[in-house]
């Protein structure tokens, strides 16, 4: 059984709580049955953020920094 129409974060989520709760006995189990793969499940288990949450050491602004520049630009254009 896949439960759809989820992202796939929600799919992730969704398994590690199946597998808490001992719905499964097995990561694998948990997140096939969610859509998501076993090894990202595993990874964001073991505390791994997404790459959307990690910041990149080499990026010149931060996302605050990039939103407040992309609001202060857009005030000016009007």
């Amino acid at each position: 059984m896949v439960l759809l129409s989820q992202s796939k974060e929600a799919a992730v989520q969704q398994a590690i709580t199946f597998h808490n709760d001992r719905a499964f006995s097995s990561l694998q189990a948990a997140a096939h049955t969610t859509g998501a793969k076993r090894s990202t499940v595993g990874h964001r288990r073991a505390g791994r953020l997404p790459r959307s949450e990690i910041t990149i050491e080499s990026a010149r602004l931060t996302a605050q920094q990039q939103k407040i520049l992309r609001q202060y630009i857009t005030d000016l254009q009007l």
